[in-house]
C-alpha cells in the first residue's frame, strides 16, 4: 500500500472521529454511544444512499444539509419545516430525516412518519417543479433505512 495515501487516509479518518466526538460532545450524549460508532452509523447510511441514488453524488451541489422548505396550503396554511438530508438525482429529490428512535419495528415506527415527509415532498415539489422520487426515515440506533409512502 502506498504509504502517502495510507496517511491521507488515516488523516481523514482522525477528522471524521474527532468530528464526531465534538457532536456528541455539544449535544450531551457522548455517553450514549461513542465516536467510532457514530462514524461507522455515518458510513453505514452514505453507503446505502450512494447505492440506492448515485447520480445524487455525481456531481458537487446534490446533496443538501438541513434544507428549509414552506408552502401555503390552498386554505391559507402555511408548513415549515426542515430537512435533515435531500439528494437530487437525475429522476427527482430524495428526501432522508433522521430519527434516533430505537426500535425492533423499524417499518410500523418509520409508517408514523409518513404525514410529516408528505407535507416535505409537496413544498419541495411545489417549489421545485421537479419530483421527490422517495422518502426515507434514517433510524441509526436500530440500524435502519426505511422508504416511507
Amino acid at each position: 500500500a502506498d504509504p502517502i495515501l495510507a496517511a491521507a487516509h488515516d488523516d481523514l479518518d482522525n477528522d471524521r472521529f474527532r468530528l464526531a466526538e465534538r457532536l456528541l460532545a455539544s449535544f450531551t450524549v457522548a455517553d450514549l454511544i461513542d465516536a467510532s460508532s457514530l462514524v461507522d452509523i455515518a458510513d453505514r447510511l452514505w453507503s446505502a444512499l450512494r447505492a440506492r441514488h448515485p447520480s445524487a453524488f455525481a456531481h458537487r451541489g446534490r446533496v443538501k444539509r438541513e434544507a428549509y422548505v414552506s408552502q401555503r396550503l390552498p386554505m391559507g396554511t402555511i408548513v415549515r419545516g426542515q430537512m435533515d438530508l435531500v439528494l437530487e438525482a437525475d429522476e427527482g429529490f430524495v428526501i432522508v430525516d433522521h430519527k434516533t428512535y430505537v426500535t425492533d419495528d423499524a417499518q410500523t415506527l418509520a409508517a408514523t412518519f409518513a404525514g410529516q415527509l408528505r407535507a416535505y415532498a409537496s413544498a419541495l415539489e411545489a417549489a421545485t417543479s421537479r419530483p421527490v422520487i422517495e422518502t426515507l426515515a434514517h433510524l441509526p440506533l436500530s440500524g435502519a433505512l426505511v422508504p416511507v409512502r
